[in-house]
């Protein structure tokens, strides 16, 4: 009886407490084999359960009319001990004992169970329900999770505090400024940055460089006026154009890259430059050689330079000056290389002397005179066949330039070529003993082709002017004072100048002004000098010169221009309203 009170107590309070299907199947699935209930113990009865099968079954069945769980454990002994019961069968004793042995559905109620003999721990149903659960929907969620977005992948880190809560769902990610992503877009941007304040410091200063550059350019006396290899530039003005000739194209270019040379390089004797204004040039290509042929007293004829290119002129022409005699006629003046054949009888005392090496010195150059037969100084000029000043026993004569005074008389100014027999050194000259370089002037005919007379010497070389002096130019102020402007130093060197000496008679004595004219570094600058000089026909006078300035061709001597002013004794550069651009390839 006591039992049975215990029984019913239990069943009560299971009827409180229902069981849900899950822990029904995790129950079902446990203990539908065990077919004949429990022993004492709490034990699942094994093998002797055939022996009373019925009479279990029939107590299973009684049971299983007040069970809260329906259709708990249906076996073939389960079924057959209910039909028993509901045919009213007569239970043993031993039936009844083995009956209230089978566990009931209440007895794996939550907190209680009854111990298996072959498990390792005793776990109620519910408790097992309850572990099982989670797992199984975290499969679940395993199997339906989506991938990690590209965000979610490298923009997010797990937050999950579960270690069995797989790290990569996507639910358990938050944001993180730790995350991959995060540190390469802030690294990403750290340079996107940089690069913006790099390029606005690089833009701001350039512009500061311009700036400084227009601001130089403002104040600035000199102007660019050809950007190319135009060297020892003169020039004259006739009928309202401006005229400036210059050393051939190919001479002095420093640095010059082999794959940059140029097909017209070198193939006119002279270059010719225009301009109505003075400050928009128009360059003459090699077809308008104003000189297109040289004296028989030069070397004649091209000589090929190198395959694939054409041949240029062997002469070798350098700094030619062009005036108007007083007939009208237009002079040029030029210097070039003498020629080795002395089977013409003029040109017999022009033949190399001794002391001149041909390794050390193979193009010595001697004067020569040339006159327009357009009558113009566009020419073309045909040239004589003598020279008037050679001296090749001294080393030669170059850089003529010539002045028609206020008179209508005609002087030509060079200079004797001694460093190109020198010993070596600075411009072959700088080592002892040094050569004379002095600079000659020689009256002429007024024809302007002869000469009147013996040149006689204005200046020479000093200590302080390095390896030489050269390209002379005179010129006569409204004052009537005579300037003679020259350059010293090496032309290939920063040292190259500007200097002058001024004299109350063109013949001299000229006395030296102090200091320089124009040096490197003055208005940005480098090696300026060869200077060429006219009136500008409203009482002032423009000037010319050249100076190193370095292209992809290599560093070129391009031409500036700028004016002169004259007071008393000195001489300063003004600025004037000059133009910027240049016009090529007529």
């Amino acid at each position: 009886m006591d039992n049975n009170n215990n029984n019913n107590n239990t069943t009560g309070s299971v009827n409180k407490s229902p069981i849900s299907p899950i822990e029904e199947s995790s129950f079902r699935n446990r203990f539908a084999p065990i077919a004949g209930g429990f022993n004492a113990e709490g034990s699942p009865r094994a093998a002797d359960m055939s022996d009373h099968g019925s009479s279990s079954s029939a107590a299973m069945g009684a049971h299983s009319s007040d069970s809260p769980v329906p259709h708990l454990a249906r076996t073939s002994s389960y079924d057959a001990g209910h039909q028993d019961a509901r045919n009213g069968a007569q239970r043993s004793p031993a039936t009844a004992q083995s009956s209230t042995l089978w566990p009931r559905p209440a007895e794996f109620n939550y907190g209680s169970s009854p111990s298996l003999a072959s498990s390792k721990k005793s776990t109620s149903v519910a408790s097992l329900a309850e572990q099982q659960l989670p797992d199984h929907q975290e499969q679940s969620e395993k199997t339906t999770a989506p991938g990690l977005t590209f965000y979610q992948k490298y923009f997010t880190k797990p937050v999950c505090v579960k270690p069995e809560v797989d790290p990569q769902l996507s639910k358990t990610r938050r944001f993180s400024f730790l995350s991959l992503g995060s540190l390469l877009s802030l690294l990403l941007l750290v340079i996107i940055l940089a690069a913006i304040i790099a390029s606005a410091v690089t833009v701001t200063l350039q512009n500061e460089k311009t700036e400084r550059r227009l601001e130089r350019e403002r104040q600035s006396p000199v102007r660019l006026a050809i950007l190319d290899n135009f060297p020892d530039p003169s020039i004259t003005f006739y009928q309202g154009t401006w005229y400036a000739y210059a050393t051939n194209n190919a001479a002095g270019i420093l640095e010059q890259p082999a794959n940059r040379t140029r097909r017209d390089r070198g193939l006119a004797n002279v270059q010719l430059a225009t301009s109505d204004n003075f400050h928009n040039w128009t360059q003459w290509n090699f077809t308008n050689d104003p000189l297109p042929k040289v004296g028989r007293w030069a070397r004649q004829g091209p000589f090929k330079l190198q395959d694939g290119l054409p041949p240029i002129p062997d002469a070798n022409v350098w700094a030619p000056a062009v005036v108007q005699n007083g007939t009208g006629d237009w002079i040029m003046y030029y210097s070039a290389a003498i020629t080795k054949d002395t089977s013409d009888i003029q040109l017999e005392k022009h033949a190399y002397p001794e002391r001149i090496d041909p390794q050390t010195h193979p193009l010595p150059h001697c004067v020569g005179a040339s006159i327009s037969e357009s009558g113009t100084p566009f020419g073309p000029f045909r040239p004589l066949n003598a020279t008037f000043a050679c001296q090749v026993d001294r080393g030669g004569v170059i850089d003529p330039a010539a002045i028609r005074d206020f008179d209508g008389s005609i002087w030509v100014t060079y200079k004797i070529d001694g460093n190109s027999i020198g010993v070596g050194g600075e411009c072959n000259n700088g080592k002892a003993p040094q050569e004379p370089t002095p600079i000659m002037l020689q009256k002429m005919h007024p024809d302007g082709i002869t000469p009147d007379g013996d040149p006689i010497q204005i200046l020479d070389r000093e200590d302080i002017d390095g390896p030489l002096v050269e390209a002379p130019e005179i010129v006569r102020s409204h004052e009537g004072k005579y300037f003679l402007f020259f350059s010293s130093g090496c032309t290939r060197d920063s040292d190259y100048n500007v200097k002058y000496a001024y004299a109350d008679k063109i013949t001299g004595p000229y006395v030296r002004a102090e200091g320089k004219l124009l040096q490197t570094g003055d208005w940005g600058l480098i090696s300026p000098g060869s200077v060429g000089i006219h009136d500008d026909t409203n009482g002032g006078f423009n000037m010319v010169f050249h100076a190193r300035v370095s292209t992809s061709s290599g560093k070129v001597r391009a031409m500036y221009s700028t004016k002169l002013q004259f007071d008393g004794d000195g001489v300063k550069l003004v600025r004037d309203t000059f133009g910027e651009s240049t016009k090529h390839g007529r």
